[in-house]
């Protein structure tokens, strides 16, 4: 009973003792940081003079934005597969001779790629969505000139040969024709409830108007089909055209400002806070020998702090 009653008195102990050195090393942390806090805010400080410079001498950079679709999802990766391609990129770069010039063709497309960005428009379905597909340049009137020519190039590269349009309209005017027949028969067939039950003795037997309903289902959704590979290529695909953008997109010098300090005054305090943690326990004696190991394996540490 005795050693039970120690056991008990004894944790209470313990515990007492563990939060006296997390408030001990708390507390020790604050007043290191409080001692260093002149330096903290003035490498901060420093920090964000150097990112507003950075940011201050950088070159303006122009974003001009198309609007393409509707599209579906498939459609779309596809889209921006061709647009991304040889194909459609390598007239672009024919046209623009003086763009990027003493580069090679693929140093040339590789840059172009670079500085495209493909993407859905918020909010819009994955069934029906508008994509924006944009371009970054220093010039303004060029961003918009090369992404004219680069979607004017995705156009061209879809775009049905005369002889497959042809063909293609030819059997959109027999599914509509199709589609308008069977409309009149359903239409007819719902006039007459007397037509849908079967006369045995004379032979009759009416028509299936549900399988006549998913037949013209199927064909409502062909003549959709036929009328997205037609309008493939033309300018209808094309919502919106090309901007010309005024302001350039990397203008806000404020929030490069501000994102540099605040990661600067975060990434200082935790240096120095585990720089003073790691000064800690390397006064411990148990932790010694793994410090002077980690000395000895650091070729710029100096020579008289070596263990």
């Amino acid at each position: 009973m005795e050693q039970t009653d120690s056991c008990k008195t004894g944790r209470p102990a313990e515990t007492l003792n563990a939060l006296d050195d997390w408030k001990s090393v708390f507390l020790g942390g604050m007043a290191m940081l409080a001692a260093r806090l002149r330096l903290i805010v003035g490498l901060t400080l420093l920090a964000g003079a150097a990112a507003y410079g950075v940011a201050y001498w950088l070159p303006k950079i122009y974003t001009s934005v198309a609007y393409l679709g509707p599209l579906e999802d498939s459609n779309a990766k596809t889209a921006e597969a061709v647009i991304q391609s040889g194909p459609v990129l390598d007239p672009v770069i024919a046209k623009f001779p003086q763009y990027q010039s003493g580069r090679s063709l693929e140093e040339k497309r590789t840059y172009l790629n670079s500085n495209l960005r493909w993407q859905i428009l918020r909010g819009s379905p994955s069934n029906s969505a508008i994509y924006t597909l944009s371009f970054d340049d220093t010039d303004p009137q060029r961003a918009q000139a090369l992404l004219n020519a680069i979607v004017d190039g995705w156009l061209k590269s879809i775009k049905p040969h005369p002889d497959k349009t042809v063909r293609l309209q030819k059997i959109l005017e027999a599914s509509e024709a199709q589609a308008a027949d069977l409309a009149l028969v359903i239409a007819e067939l719902k006039k007459r409830p007397d037509t849908m039950f079967a006369d045995a003795r004379n032979g009759y037997f009416p028509p299936n108007i549900a399988d006549m309903i998913k037949m013209r289902t199927e064909i409502a959704a062909r003549i959709v089909e036929l009328t997205m590979e037609l309008r493939a290529g033309s300018r209808d695909m094309i919502f919106g055209p090309a901007t010309l953008p005024e302001q350039p997109s990397n203008s806000n010098k404020k929030s490069i400002v501000v994102i540099s300090m605040l990661i600067a005054f975060g990434g200082l305090i935790a240096f120095f806070l585990l720089r003073w943690h790691l000064m800690i326990i390397a006064t411990q004696p148990i932790y010694a020998p793994g410090i002077a190991q980690i000395r000895r394996a650091i070729p710029w540490w100096p020579a008289g702090s070596r263990g």
